[in-house]
């Protein structure tokens, strides 16, 4: 009898190791969000534990960026329906990539849906969580919605919340009709294709991971901002002003007729000015009439070397 109880002693109260109780932290207490490591120049992405091999996490793109190394992965779910060819068994889904050693600042995008999102420090918040995020413009009101600013639970669906214009460039998005499950983890999601009211879309789409706390916080306990609400959104008004300009060059409309001096005969080239709408001469040009292709767009002259007459 004595024998039974000192081996249950030591059973129970032998310490672990520190990478043994992270690993029971890690499985017991966490559920799965995107974990970054590194070992040198090897950089591992984990994403676990889940509960069968439907679940995948793959590099799609690793290179390096204006503001450090830039990591692209995406996430593959299982099926709802049929299942087959699917193990139902504790996985810990990784993918690896090599980074530099000297490299000092990764940043993690997901790839979703054909967008692209940054996904930023993980954080916690109370069941009962309102989020809000600032804009450096006003938002157009019509692109404000579900599609475009979600939530989604640890399997990819989608929650049923509000979201609620507090100013022309604010909003805040309401937690779910049945709050937020304790202990679990969501991820709001900024899509790229939202817009200000100029049309301009944001730089880049963001993810927030997040955990609901299960320590019992009310409602009126204060908690730090979160990485997402210290962030002001900008949109990309170069983008549109850059498609804007190939627009216009491409909507030039050239003309070439020839007239004679006493050189003989020379050509004179006219185009439509997209701006002003009206007729611009370009100096006479010299060169053989079937040097010039019989197609409405033309380019300038002098990208095709032809000299001006002097």
């Amino acid at each position: 009898m004595i024998r039974w109880l000192i081996f249950i002693i030591l059973l129970t109260f032998a310490p672990a190791s520190a990478d043994a109780m992270i690993t029971q932290q890690d499985t017991n207490d966490m559920p799965p969000s995107v974990e970054m490591e590194r070992d040198g120049d090897e950089l591992t992405l984990s994403w676990g534990p889940h509960p069968n091999t439907g679940y995948q996490i793959s590099i799609l793109d690793s290179y390096e960026g204006e503001d450090g190394w830039n990591v692209v992965y995406s996430l593959s779910y299982p099926p709802e329906g049929n299942q087959e060819g699917i193990l139902h068994t504790e996985t810990h889904p990784q993918a690896k990539t090599t980074v530099p050693k000297e490299v000092q600042d990764i940043h993690l995008y997901e790839e979703k849906n054909g967008q692209t999102y940054e996904q930023l420090p993980t954080t916690t918040v109370h069941d009962r969580y309102t989020w809000t995020l600032d804009f450096d413009q006003d938002l157009s009101e019509d692109m404000v919605s579900n599609d475009l600013i979600y939530l989604t639970d640890k399997n990819n669906e989608k929650l049923e919340n509000v979201i609620l214009i507090s100013s022309p460039s604010q909003i805040k998005i309401l937690p779910p009709t049945e709050d937020y499950e304790p202990g679990e983890v969501y991820h709001l999601y900024i899509d790229p294709m939202l817009e200000n009211t100029d049309g301009d879309s944001l730089e880049q789409g963001y993810k927030q991971t997040f955990y609901i706390d299960d320590d019992g916080y009310s409602n009126q306990d204060w908690q730090p901002p979160n990485p997402i609400e210290n962030h002001t959104f900008t949109f990309d008004a170069e983008a549109e002003d850059e498609d804007e300009r190939n627009s216009m060059d491409s909507e030039r409309i050239y003309s070439i007729f020839p007239i004679e001096n006493e050189d003989g005969n020379v050509y004179v080239i006219r185009h439509t000015d997209p701006e002003n709408e009206e007729e611009v001469a370009i100096p006479p040009v010299t060169a053989p009439s079937s040097f010039f292709p019989l197609h409405p767009l033309l380019p300038y002259p002098h990208q095709y070397a032809i000299n001006e007459m002097s």
